[in-house]
């Protein structure tokens, strides 16, 4: 049995990195959380990786946070990419101490593990010009709810509909493998699979023990390594982010993401004006697809049952509202450069307070 599929191209310069995408996908099919753990090692490892090669590796047994809080303290980590490590990490932490994550979170956090290791194969494995074609959904589990499965065939319908000859063909087969797995779920073959996955991982994190001396290497390298030969891997790291291009899923995901982090209650998914969410009292929520005269608006902002603000999202840079900026505190300030204000159909509103800046969500807010 060979293992491939989304991440297999990182096998070129680290199979390590290969064989941590490969198990999160066949862990997609039964273990969401087990994928998700899986998402955080590979971003933590890549991290660590690029913080080595610019000699800004912290010290032994240093965190997650403390490598990507490295790489940005001194701008090595471009906004856009950041975003997307956040959000595996994330994930990756509820999912190993409290056992939690869906499979529609599973599925989202594989997209967004691709396009972070598809920048950083693009700038660090001296592949600027690679092409990764589409993703390729894995095989869904048996008991997928209806919103999954049509997540999966859209995800599929796209690789049909694009003209790439490889993706068609791991498309292909990664159907075969659905069917495989679906009929052999009761049958004794399913404890072959389980065995092949479990001497896999077991091999994989061997592998990945032993990476402590070559991040070390790397360390020494860049530190005898002139600072403006080591600088062109950040300018062309930055580049290789102006083109990461995000799907409205993805894209949404992460403005989420950041309006959690800037205070606000939000869920996409939902807290969805459909779904029957309101303001009220006492909250600071973003509601999405809010009805306006002219349309629904992505995010309608409120505080104290007050909208504040509403945001599309759409490629782009920009920041989020804070909501330490408390209703009375806001008014008579000037509205944030980047949140447009409430449009008449949705009610008086106060003026918006200053901004936090966050990593870019692509996120684009009206003015």
């Amino acid at each position: 049995m060979e293992a491939s599929g989304n991440f297999s191209f990182l096998a070129t310069a680290d199979e390590r990195l290969a064989r941590l995408g490969a198990l999160a996908e066949r862990y997609f099919f039964d273990d969401a959380p087990g994928a998700l753990i899986k998402l955080r090692q590979m971003g933590e490892f890549i991290a660590k990786d690029i913080a080595a090669r610019h000699g800004l590796l912290p010290a032994t047994g240093a965190s997650f946070d403390d490598t990507l809080r490295a790489l940005r303290t001194r701008s090595v980590l471009p906004r856009q990419v950041a975003d997307l490590f956040f959000h595996l990490k994330q994930l990756g932490n509820a999912a190993a101490h409290e056992d939690t994550g869906t499979q529609g979170q599973a599925l989202q956090a594989l997209k967004i593990a691709r396009l972070a290791a598809v920048w950083f194969h693009q700038t660090y494995n001296n592949t600027p010009n690679f092409k990764p074609g589409p993703f390729i959904p894995p095989a869904p589990p048996l008991d997928a709810s209806a919103a999954l499965r049509e997540e999966v065939e859209k995800l599929r319908a796209e690789v049909q509909a694009s003209t790439d000859r490889e993706a068609k063909a791991r498309l292909a087969a990664e159907e075969a493998r659905e069917a495989h797995l679906n009929a052999m779920a009761e049958t004794h073959a399913a404890q072959e699979d389980r065995t092949f996955w479990e001497q896999y991982a077991t091999e994989t994190e061997a592998g990945l023990k032993q990476a402590e001396a070559a991040l070390k290497a790397a360390q020494a390298a860049a530190q005898a390594t002139p600072a403006p030969q080591l600088a062109l891997f950040t300018q062309l790291g930055q580049q290789q982010a102006d083109k990461i291009e995000l799907d409205e899923a993805t894209t949404r995901i992460l403005i989420d993401d950041q309006l959690r982090a800037a205070g606000w209650t939000v869920d996409t998914a939902l807290f969805r004006h459909a779904n029957g969410t309101r303001p009220a009292p006492g909250q600071a929520i973003a509601i999405a697809e809010w009805p306006t005269a002219s349309g629904p608006v992505d995010y309608a902002l409120f505080i104290e049952g007050r909208c504040v603000g509403v945001i599309e999202a759409k490629r782009g840079i920009t920041d989020v509202p804070d909501v330490s900026a408390r209703p009375n505190a806001m008014r008579g300030t000037s509205p944030s450069p980047r949140t447009r204000r409430c449009p008449p159909a949705l009610g008086p509103m106060t003026r918006s307070g200053s901004a936090s800046p966050s990593p870019s969500p692509r996120m684009a807010a009206l003015m």
